[in-house]
């Protein structure tokens, strides 16, 4: 992969300047903190400055050093990157080796060492990926099932209906992938429902359907009596519950964590009395390249026939349902 690509794949966004010959210098990057910079070097004598690629974000720094082919002997150069940063920033560090001449890359959380070596990862990730690295949303479909039963009793604890339970929750979800303030002292449960029709204003922004969809919201969601009914106690309660116990155990930017959300919705219907009628939707990765492969886009018009029949002990169809 060309270096152009790398930061690309990272993010342009996040890249930091101090660039010489189209490498970070760590000398000057000393220089302008006002620091003393001691070189790194090798067993033949060979001084380790200038870094390839650095992005920044936060607290959180990737170093990407470039070769045409690395080999074992590269770590020594990229583990001088690591040390330079630890002293000149104190961030949490994901360091890289990575190939021109084809995709293959190394990857360590830390330090260059055998325990900190993440050998699952074989392709480039985005600057948020790897934040995420050093959170607590990793992909526990353990943790994700033991905490959704405990979710479904605190909502029907809060007189939360079943068939609202599973868009309530969703809505919930995210509003709060999109870091909601619910924990403000003078907060009324009319403006944590504001606040959370704000942040899914802001997502359906470019969506042709987003007035549609808000009536729709508002509707069934934040102006549902049950809804409107809660006190800040138990808002600030079911809030804080799905962000401390479901948030934290779903990394919905990989493909992973994409598919446990939907197992998460499928499992907590299945908790839920037979009037919620509530989807688990497609993961994402599956409907985008399903659109890919059968050239479909918004400005198509697609018709999608589902049939649920529903046989009664005595053979009968209880229910044939059309929807376009």
């Amino acid at each position: 992969m060309i270096r152009a690509d790398m930061i690309s794949t990272v993010g342009r966004a996040y890249l930091t300047s101090n660039i010489e010959n189209d490498e970070y210098s760590y000398p000057k990057a000393y220089a302008d903190a006002s620091l003393t910079f001691s070189p790194i070097q090798n067993s033949a004598g060979r001084k380790f400055e200038k870094l390839d690629i650095r992005f920044v974000k936060d607290n959180i720094s990737v170093l990407i050093e470039t070769k045409q082919n690395f080999t074992k002997a590269d770590e020594e150069q990229l583990s001088a990157y690591v040390e330079y940063e630890k002293a000149l920033t104190g961030n949490k560090i994901v360091a890289i080796l990575a190939n021109t001449a084809n995709d293959n890359i190394r990857v360590w959380r830390g330090v260059i060492s055998e325990s900190d070596l993440m050998t699952a990862e074989t392709a480039l990730r985005s600057m948020d990926e790897y934040v995420d690295f050093y959170t607590s949303k990793i992909n526990d479909k353990e943790k994700v099932m033991q905490n959704t039963y405990k979710l479904n009793e605190l909502l029907h604890r809060h007189s939360i209906p079943e068939k609202l339970r599973s868009q309530f929750v969703g809505t919930c979800l995210l509003a709060l992938k999109k870091n909601l303030d619910y924990t403000t002292p003078s907060l009324r449960p009319a403006q944590i429902r504001t606040r959370i029709k704000e942040v899914l204003e802001n997502l359906l922004t470019d969506d042709i359907n987003k007035a549609e969809k808000l009536v729709l919201l508002n509707r069934n969601v934040l102006d549902n009596q049950y809804v409107r009914g809660l006190s800040i106690e138990a808002f600030r309660e079911i809030l804080r519950y799905i962000e401390d116990n479901i948030l934290p155990f779903i990394n919905d930017k990989s493909t992973s964590g994409q598919d446990l959300l939907n197992l998460f919705f499928v499992t907590f219907n299945k908790y839920v009395g037979k009037s919620d009628k509530n989807q688990a939707f497609t993961p994402d990765h599956i409907t985008d390249f399903m659109a890919k492969i059968t050239r479909v886009n918004k400005h198509k018009v697609v018709l999608d026939i589902i049939m649920q029949i529903l046989i009664q002990s005595r053979g009968k169809i209880k229910k044939c349902a059309f929807a376009v």
